[in-house]
C-alpha cells in the first residue's frame, strides 16, 4: 500500500480558498497527478483543500470522500499550560521562564523516541 498525502496549493485563509499561484500550483499538481494511478482520494472539508483536490480529480476523473477528521487542527502548544511537554522543546524557555508555544510537529525527535506511544 502506498499513501500520497498532498497539502493544499498557496491559500488565501480569509476566503478559504487558494490564491492565484495556488490554482497554478493545483493545475501544475493535477498534471503530475495524472501519472500516479492514485486509487482512492480523500479531502478535507476546508475549501482551499477542496480547490487543490478539484484540479487533480478533474485531470484523473476521480471522485474524493471528504473526510471531517482531516480538517485543520490547532497545532499550538502553551507549554505554560502543559508542564509536561516542556522536556520535549528543551529550547523553548525564555529569559523571563516562560516558555514560548509550539507547532506540534516541531517536537525533538529526541523526545518522540523515549514515548511508545508517539509510535
Amino acid at each position: 500500500m502506498r499513501i500520497l498525502f498532498i497539502r493544499h496549493g498557496d491559500p488565501d485563509y480569509v476566503n478559504d480558498t487558494l490564491t492565484e499561484k495556488g490554482h497554478r500550483e493545483a493545475a501544475l499538481l493535477a498534471e503530475r497527478a495524472e501519472d500516479l494511478n492514485l486509487g482512492r482520494c480523500f479531502v478535507s472539508p476546508l475549501g482551499r483543500a477542496r480547490d487543490t483536490a478539484a484540479y487533480c480529480l478533474k485531470k484523473t476523473g476521480y471522485t474524493a470522500r471528504t473526510l471531517d477528521w482531516l480538517e485543520e487542527f490547532p497545532a499550538r502548544l502553551d507549554l505554560n499550560k502543559v508542564p509536561q511537554l516542556r522536556k520535549a522543546y528543551p529550547n523553548s524557555r525564555m529569559k523571563d521562564g516562560e516558555y514560548v508555544p509550539r507547532v506540534v510537529w516541531d517536537m525533538a525527535p529526541a523526545y518522540w523516541t523515549e514515548h511508545e506511544e508517539y509510535f
